[in-house]
């Protein structure tokens, strides 16, 4: 069966709870969540937008950023580790670099905006914000 991907326009922050590891047993473990990061720059060599694809989790959305120069950094928050970027390849779709990254071990949050891509063991912001555009108040 062919994966069916949900885009999702991000203009400002989402935060997006998921499983570091897979918790069904047996065959259909998945391991450790990767995403799939798409960055793509402008004219500057600033990154200008990037798309998130996740790997390895039961999630069907993806993710599209762009609102401006970004500053793109991968970051883990309340003593995680770092996550860790294993490969770089190039995109044929985006027509540009793609890097794989691998969540940190009891990371349960992503948090995407103009920062790039933070882990959290808790979710940093309100309910209220999640997956919402608004930045927390």
């Amino acid at each position: 069966m062919e994966r069916k991907w949900n885009l999702v326009e991000v203009d400002g922050r989402i935060v997006v709870p998921f499983d570091w590891r897979d918790p069904k047993p047996g065959g259909s473990n998945l391991g450790r969540a990767e995403f799939q990061v798409c960055l793509k720059f402008n004219g500057r060599e600033r990154s200008s937008e990037f798309w998130v694809y996740p790997v390895q989790t039961r999630i069907d959305d993806y993710w599209h950023y762009i609102n401006g120069d970004i500053f793109f950094a991968l970051n883990a928050y309340q003593g995680l580790d770092d996550p860790k970027t294993w490969m770089a390849r190039w995109c044929k779709e985006h027509k540009t670099i793609t890097l794989s990254v691998y969540s940190p071990s009891h990371a349960k949050y992503l948090v995407i905006d103009w920062h790039g891509l933070e882990f959290w063991k808790t979710n940093p912001y309100t309910e209220a914000t999640y997956l919402t555009s608004d930045p927390p108040a």
